[in-house]
Formats: C-alpha cells, sequence, structure tokens
C-alpha cells in the first residue's frame, strides 16, 4: 500500500535543504567557494530570469596563484534555442556590465565596454571564448581570459549553460581542476516536468525518446542531469472526484520506471540521496505534485 507521505514526499526546488559544497567531488576542491544568485542579476538587468551557481578556485583572487580568476559556472536561463549570436551578446553583456558594476564601486571608471568577446562555435553546443577584458576585482589592469563553454536545451522555455574561465593556457593544470569542479561538483537539477501526463496518457517509458515529448533518459544523459523534479500535473477536468485517482495513476507509472531502470533511476526524499543517486550513476527522481487538490483525497 503506498503512503503517500512517505514514499512520495513533494520536493520543490527552492523547498530543498541546501546541499552542502563538501558533499561533491573529491577534498582537494573543498575550498572552493560556492556561490549562487538569481538571474537576472542587478549588474546585467536585460538578461532572462533563471538561476546561476559559481564555484571559485581557492587562488581566485590572488594574483600570485595558479589559480587566479580560474572559476566554473551554470547558469540555468528562461530561453530556448539561442542562436550564437544571442549567446555572444548574453556574454559581451554579463561581463561588461560585470566588470562596470565592480569598478564602479572601487571609484573607478573603466568605460562602458571593458570586455571584448571572440567567440568560435566548435558544434555540438560547445564553444571556446577569448575574452579581453579590464580585471576590475584587484588589479584593474587588462586580462586574457579563455572560455570552454557548453549550451544545453533543458525543457521547453530553458537553457543550461556550463562554463568553466582561467586566463591559463588549456594546457596548464587548473584546467583539468576546472572541469572536475563543473561535472563532478556542481549539481544539475531541472525543477519541473510534466513527463508523466504525457507518459501515462501514451503509455510509453523512459527509454523512448518519442517525438515531440521533452525527456527521456538519453537526454537526461547527454546533458548530464544529475536529478529531475517529475510533476503529477492534475487538470481541471479531473475535479474534483477523480483528481487523487489521476495522481495515483502518475505515481503508478514512476513505479513502472523505478522498476524497469533500477540501474538507472533513483527515489529521492532529500539532499543526502540525491548526492548517493549521482555517485552511483542514477538520475534522482523527485516526485512533486501541481494543484494541491490532486492530493486532497489521499
Amino acid at each position: 500500500m503506498r503512503t503517500p507521505g512517505a514514499l512520495y514526499a513533494v520536493c520543490l526546488f527552492a523547498a530543498c535543504s541546501p546541499i552542502p559544497v563538501s558533499d561533491f567531488g573529491s577534498a582537494t576542491l573543498d575550498d572552493w567557494y560556492r556561490e549562487e544568485i538569481a538571474l537576472p542579476p542587478q549588474f546585467a538587468p536585460e538578461m532572462s530570469t533563471g538561476e546561476e551557481i559559481l564555484l571559485f578556485a581557492p587562488g581566485m583572487f590572488d594574483t600570485a596563484a595558479d589559480d587566479f580568476w580560474s572559476y566554473v559556472f551554470l547558469m540555468k536561463i528562461e530561453e530556448t534555442e539561442m542562436s550564437d549570436s544571442r549567446i555572444l551578446e548574453l556574454f559581451e553583456g554579463y561581463y561588461d556590465g560585470l566588470l562596470t558594476t565592480v569598478a564602479e564601486g572601487r571609484g573607478e571608471n573603466i568605460g562602458d565596454d571593458p570586455a571584448t568577446v571572440v567567440m568560435q562555435s566548435l558544434g555540438d553546443g560547445k564553444y571556446v571564448m577569448e575574452i579581453d577584458l579590464v580585471e576590475a576585482f584587484v588589479t584593474m589592469k587588462a586580462l586574457h581570459l579563455h572560455l570552454l563553454v557548453e549550451v544545453q536545451s533543458l525543457s521547453p522555455g530553458q537553457t543550461l549553460l556550463r562554463v568553466q574561465a582561467s586566463p591559463k593556457a588549456r594546457e596548464h593544470k587548473v584546467w583539468s581542476q576546472l572541469d572536475h569542479a563543473l561535472h563532478k561538483r556542481a549539481l544539475i537539477l531541472d525543477a519541473h516536468a510534466d513527463t508523466l501526463t504525457e507518459m501515462t496518457d501514451r503509455g510509453y517509458d523512459l527509454d523512448v525518446g518519442l517525438p515531440g515529448t521533452h525527456l527521456d533518459l538519453a537526454r537526461c544523459a547527454g546533458g548530464a542531469l544529475d536529478a529531475q523534479v517529475f510533476t503529477c500535473f492534475v487538470h481541471p477536468r479531473y475535479m474534483p472526484d477523480r483528481a487523487a485517482d489521476r495522481v495515483r495513476a502518475m505515481l503508478d507509472t514512476m513505479d513502472r520506471q523505478l522498476a524497469l531502470f533500477p540501474d538507472r533511476l533513483a527515489l529521492c526524499r532529500g539532499p543526502g540521496e540525491i548526492v548517493a543517486a549521482r555517485e552511483a550513476g542514477r538520475l534522482a527522481v523527485l516526485l512533486g505534485i501541481e494543484g494541491g487538490h490532486g492530493g486532497s483525497k489521499f
């Protein structure tokens, strides 16, 4: 017998307990600093809404350190199918706004265009960028920054950008640390998918990528997705008497997926289980109900 409160806890992204940075990666990365900000930031108000996670190397602001100005960040923004010109525009506006704002805070004037970005597409959503900028945080001097950028479309209207940045040449050892920090330590969670509605109505499983659908196991793996909130959306036509039955049908659909793919999926109820699922190479499954009426008659 299903016990909804225990087995299928409703987990919303904003309500989840924060996951400590030290839970990710090896001990050599424990002294990296993590910051999370809502988008758009104050220094670039023209950006789309979303969220950003940044991880700074220990020597980020130490000019004598090998990892000076070396960091990674992830942006999940409310845009879809970003063109090359749009990606370039986004990075130009981001760095111009950031550096100008920091310089003004220090009483310095570096103009309105302190960053020049040159971008090359490598195909498959991957880019190399070279940025000549005025380093406004510490030195107020010119700095040449190398960026590796990966762009991935998520659910409709959302794009994920993974970025590694350093002034060091690509052969330098700092890039292996950046790669590890980005892919092993920054957890990627998509906070909403209506996939259970389609799967319940059409009777397919997560290993099938049907035309017109937005999520399956192959695409989750390709996007390096660590955790997914699957929403049980209850359409008003099921109100009031069939709402709970509709939720149960979608939970049964997920029961089937967990049984079919035990090595690829893990039902999770909290941060510790999410971390454990990722370490085991499984997609963390979180469940939610969209519309409180859906759980009113359990």
